[in-house]
């Protein structure tokens, strides 16, 4: 902390955290444009996903884990049902953001139909 480097740090992390929020934004534009709303976060590292159309949320959550892909289904976190889904992008590479979304989006369709 005290050389300075942390700072440095902060700085090199922000860029990769934006840079990651902006693929990701773009792959849910490709994916989920007719399947979902969001907003563009302007900070942290998660983006909610708000599905248009009702599904069994708790069956996606399994299909998507079945696939090696956690999603967190938003009843996790008002424990009330309802059709959103918090995506976090901190970690992914952008070639698993790719797999991830176009995955999700693909069973979404699945669900729904």
């Amino acid at each position: 902390l005290s050389c300075g480097s942390y700072d440095e740090y902060l700085h090199h992390l922000r860029g990769q955290l934006k840079r990651r929020r902006e693929h990701a934004l773009a792959l849910l534009e490709r994916h989920f444009a007719e399947l979902a709303q969001w907003d563009k976060p302007a900070g942290g590292f998660y983006i909610w996903l708000r599905l248009r159309e009702k599904m069994p949320v708790d069956q996606l959550f399994q299909r998507m884990l079945s696939e090696n892909i956690l999603i967190n289904p938003g009843n996790v976190y008002d424990f009330n049902k309802n059709q959103a889904i918090r995506l976090s992008y901190s970690y992914a590479s952008e070639a698993e953001l790719e797999y991830g979304i176009r995955k999700l989006a693909e069973t979404v369709r699945k669900l729904r139909s």
